[in-house]
This record gives structure tokens, sequence and C-alpha cells, in this order.
């Protein structure tokens, strides 16, 4: 008998450890109590000190005493972990004037390419109270290693599912529902005749959706006209103010998308004065094709610069505009990321494998403008094709098909016997200009090295060698008429692919952001080993950052933050974490950052807790893309 209440007491100083590991933990006993788990280990416990009696089989109770003991604190630790690790925590605000109250448009080819060029983002504006519309221009049906005559219905089903997940309500979802691929007979349909019904690889002739949510223009035939009077309606029955669109990828059907929204948008901004915010980003070359970066670190990566396969990319790297991305998409733990819970909805496409790709800690777009003086200015030429020059397309080709790698169709070139080489642009009345951008052509093979802007009143500007992503060459000058003459170029010939002229400088929504030194956005910041760690002010307007325009906060009193030699200084001691708020004098823009110092043993834990996670959300990742798809709604 007497054993039995040495086991007694034996399991009470056991009990009394567990529940202090519990409290030491932040966790009530009582609560974990409710997972039944941890129920079945206790009632392990109690068996193994009150039914086996201590004269016998010491051995083995003693192994199922230890045995529940270490579950216990394995279970208890690894969730104190995952809390440790799960999505950051949003200590973000300030970002109104950004995401605020605005009307956004995300045109994209594909059913899962809003998340390759947008994901992230939209989140950002949905949370701050704005619409978000996805115009899909096909419905994704020209895989052929599914069944292309069901795979239409399943892409828009998953697609209803993905964006529920990311907050876009049904309604606002557009399918204009054109093909996937074409008969390889015949041309692609962005080069097809205006009225030439095409049909595509899924062997469709008009556009459809599903039963529930029909196509924007329900049973179109598939011609070029429809296509592009599809895309204009769209733009113009919603107006956004933002527009996000896919760019020249390595993609047949993105490469179409992006052509045809910009011819549509030359239309646009020549019928009309509306003038929306205009985004071009990539789904391949940042995303889908990206290298697998996401949480190799101690905190997350932003987009690297990286290109894929034949990719004409005609912008500057450093030239990009970054967008800072929702917060409960850059997580830890991959799994309680809100972009990879709608990435794995695309089970159909294996989406979630591509999740290390595709989340970053930005979105990098680059601006075009839509306020050009040309569109309704009078363009003449001394030879050449002068409705290349004010079009709003930086790019364009002939045959997709054939040449979709060489994308150099929609540039002005002068005859080769053409001695003047020169455009002439009119306004119907007094215009001051404040700039002149001229494009390049995007061809390797030809090259402008200088190009004189002569205005009316006698004056000269020279352009020095001319960029593909555009020159801007300040005029601040009130003039009826000018002159752009190529004076030297390199290559085969040259050429311009646009110009543009405007009446004042660009006006975009700031954004502010902390990086870390390699230019990384911070948002749940381990800082290296040490005590303090240097932050710069990322600012998208492409001006130099003066930091004595700003003043920064800490949260805690054992941290300090401060301005410091062109930088934004934290002092975070060991074991501690605060919050550093950075914010623009007299302004209510500003940006929040988490910084913490764990100690070693948790730093340790931690990084342990990430990369686990990854490999296990892998192999999740891997089982999703077993399970059967999602049927259309």
């Amino acid at each position: 008998m007497s054993f039995y209440i040495i086991d007694i007491i034996n399991f009470i100083l056991i009990f009394l450890l567990l529940d202090f590991y519990n409290g030491a933990c932040g966790n009530i006993l009582a609560k974990k109590l409710k997972n039944s788990l941890l129920t079945v280990l206790v009632l392990l416990l109690t068996a193994a000190v009150v039914c086996v009696p201590f004269s016998f089989f010491t051995v083995a109770k003693a192994a199922l005493l230890t045995a529940a003991v270490i579950a216990y604190i394995i279970i208890l630790g690894t969730r104190l972990f995952a809390e440790k690790c799960k999505a950051y925590t949003d200590v973000e605000a300030g970002r109104e004037e950004l995401f605020a109250d605005k009307k956004v448009m995300v045109l994209v080819p594909h059913e899962d390419d809003e998340i390759n060029l947008a994901g992230g983002v939209i989140e950002e504006y949905l949370k701050h109270g704005s619409e978000v519309y996805i115009v899909f221009s096909t419905n994704g049906d020209g895989d052929e290693r599914h069944d292309m005559s069901k795979l239409g219905n399943v892409r828009i089903g998953e697609a209803i599912k993905a964006l529920s997940v990311l907050g876009v309500p049904e309604k606002n979802i557009v399918f204009l529902g054109y093909g996937d691929g074409w008969d390889k007979s015949g041309a692609h349909i962005y080069n097809a005749p205006a009225n030439e019904t095409l049909r595509s690889r899924a062997g469709r002739t008009e556009t459809y959706g599903s039963k529930t949510h029909p196509a924007f223009s329900n049973n179109n035939s598939y011609t070029f006209s429809n296509y592009y009077n599809d895309i204009k309606q769209v733009i113009l029955k919603y107006k956004p103010d933002t527009i996000f669109c896919i760019d020249y990828d390595a993609h047949n059907e993105h490469r179409a998308l992006s052509m045809m929204f910009e011819k549509a948008m030359g239309g646009i901004l020549k019928e009309t004065a509306y003038r929306p915010a205009v985004y071009k980003g990539y789904g391949y070359r940042t995303a889908w094709n990206a290298p697998d970066d996401f949480s190799e670190s101690d905190n997350v990566a932003s987009t690297v610069n990286f290109r894929s396969g034949k990719d004409t990319v005609v912008y500057d790297w450093d030239r990009r505009c970054r967008f800072p991305i929702d917060i409960n998409s850059v997580s830890r733990d991959l799994e309680k990321s809100r972009l990879y819970r709608a990435l794995s909805a695309y089970s159909s496409q294996k989406a979630a494998l591509g999740a290390g790709r595709i989340i970053n800690g930005d979105k990098v777009f680059w601006r075009r403008r839509t306020d050009s003086l040309l569109y309704n200015a009078d363009i003449s030429v001394s030879s050449g094709d002068k409705s290349k020059l004010a079009d709003f397309m930086l790019l364009d080709c002939g045959d997709l098909i054939s040449r979709g790698d060489m994308p150099y169709d929609g540039v002005w070139r002068p005859d080769n016997t053409d001695k003047e080489k020169a455009i002439h642009v009119t306004f119907p009345k007094d215009t001051y200009i404040d700039s002149v951008v001229l494009y390049d052509s995007p061809s390797p093979d030809e090259s402008i090295t200088n190009a004189v802007i002569k205005l009316d009143d006698g004056t000269c500007f020279s352009t020095g060698r001319l960029h593909t992503g555009g020159t801007s060459v300040n005029i601040n000058k009130t003039v009826r008429s000018f002159d752009i003459i190529i004076e030297s170029y390199e290559g085969k010939g040259c050429g311009l692919t646009e110009i543009e002229a405007f009446s004042a400088p660009e006006a975009a929504p700031p954004v502010y952001k902390l990086t870390d030194d390699d230019g990384n956005f911070a948002y749940d910041c381990i800082i290296p080993e040490g005590v303090d760690q240097a932050f710069k002010i990322y600012q998208n307007t492409g001006a130099t950052v003066k930091y004595d325009d700003f003043e920064v906060l800490c949260n805690k009193k054992s941290c300090r933050a401060i301005i410091e030699n062109e930088c934004v200084l934290v002092t975070c001691p060991k074991g501690k974490k605060c919050t550093v708020s950075l914010r623009l004098k007299n302004s209510k823009i500003c940006d929040k950052i988490l910084v913490r110092n764990p100690r070693k043993t948790a730093r340790k834990l931690i990084m342990y807790w990430q990369k686990t996670n990854i490999h296990k959300s892998y192999a999740h990742r891997v089982f999703r893309t077993l399970r059967p798809h999602y049927k259309a709604s």
C-alpha cells in the first residue's frame, strides 16, 4: 500500500512540474486538456503511476513515465514555438494614402496569375476598404496534360475558391472566357484578322464561363475584335483608378494580354479623359520561375532581379516600384500564410508547389503614366509609321507563335534613306511641358546614342544614349510645337517605340518602408546577434531620402531607435523585442516593424521550427496536388 502512496506522491510532483512548465510557456493547463492527445497522455501518466505497482515492472513503468513526460514537453514546446513563428504580428499602419478608398483592377491571363502578379498587394487594398476586381482573359483550358473540355470550368471554380481566401467576393471576379492557346496551324488571336473566328486548343470558338458564373460577354466568337473590345469595355465599365496588368512574360497568353491591354488603353486614352494609374509586372520572371527564396534566412527576402528564358525586358530594375504586402501573407510557417492557402486552391496547377518562389517581402511593378499630352497632339514624321509613336505600347509582335521572343514590331523606324529622321509634334494651343520622355527600340540590334529635342523657340536639348525603359528630358517651357531629331545611333538601324510629354512631374502615392542592409523590406525582423541594427528607408518616388524629414519611435524602454548617419539605428538587447515606428513628419504616413533579438537557444529553435515547417509544408504541398480538383461553381 505504501508503494501506491509513494506513486501518488510521485504523480503529484510530476503533475506540478508539468503544470509549472506549462505555465512558463504562457499556457493554461485546463485549456490544453481540451486537446484529446494531451488528455490521452495525462491518462497514460496516471495509469503508469497508479495501476502499475512500484515493486513490479519498475523498468516498464519508468520507461512509460519517461515517454509520457517527453511527449508532453515536446508537444508544449512545439506549440510554443509554433505560436512564435506563425504569421507575423500585424504592427503596420499608415498605409491609407496608398491603399485606401481605391477601385483596383488586376488583369491577368490565367487563374493563379493574380497571385503571381499581385498576391499580398490585393489583400492590402481590401484591408484598407478598397474595391478590387480580378479579370481573367482566358479560362486556362489549354493544358494538354488535363481533359481540356473540363479544365476551364475547373479553373474557374479554383479561382473563386482561391480569391475567397484573399477576401475578393465572387461578384468582383470577371472571366472574359477566351481560349488558352490556339490551333497551331493558324495565327494567335492577337495576330489574326480582326473578325476571323479562331478555334482554341481546347476546341472551342466562343467565350464561356461556368453555369453560375458566365463570361463577361458570353458566347462571343473568338476574334481579335471581340478580345480587344472586351478588354476595353471591362476597363470602361468599372473605371478603376488603379490597374495592375501582366507584362510581356515568358508565355504567349501573358504576352497577348500585355499587348492587347496596352493597345486598348491607348485607344481609351485617345478617346476619353479617363486617366488611371497603371502598373505593369511579371508573373514568371518575378514569381513562378523565380528562385525559391522563402524563409531561407532569418527574415523574409524581397523579390530578386531574375530573368527566365527569352524574356524581353524594357524596364530598368532600379526604377521598379516596390509595394509592401499583406502581413498575413508573410509567415515563417508557410502553411499559415494566406497566399499559401490561396495557392493551395489551384490544385490543377500544383500552384502551392511554387509558394516559396511566389511569396516574397514585396511585389515589384513598373508604373506607366497615362497623362501624356501627346495622345491628342498632331504628330508628323519625316518617314516611317507615325502611329507607333503615341499609342501607349512599348512592345508589339506581329507573329506570337513564331516570333514571340522578338516583340520589336511596335517601333517607329525612319527609312534608311531618310537623312532627317525627325518627328514633329504640334499642340492645338500653347502648352506647358515639364518633360519629354523617349523610349528607345527594345531590339538589341539597334540603339539611339543621341537625339535632339528642338522647341519652336529654338531651344535645343540633347538626350544622350536612350533607354528602352524611357529617357526623361526636363523641358520646363511653354511651346506650341517641338521636333525630335535622331542624330546618332548604333546597330542595324534606329527607332522609337513611344514618345510622351507631361505637364507636371509624376504624382504617385508615396511608399516609405524600412529595409535591412540588403534592401529587404522589414516586417518581423530578427536582427543579427549583437544589439545594433541599421535600417534604411525605401522611398518609391525615386527622390533622395531626406532622413531629417522623418521621426522614429520605439515602444520599449529597454530598446532604442534613433536616426543617425543616414540610417535608422535600432538597439535591442538580447532576449528583447520592440516595435519601431517610422513617421514622415506632419503626415499620417508611417511604417511599423517588429524588431527581435532572441537569445542563441531561442534563435536556433525559431529557425529550426521555421525550416522544419518549410519541409513539412513541401510534403503537404505535394499531398495537396494529389487531391481531386475543385469543381466549378
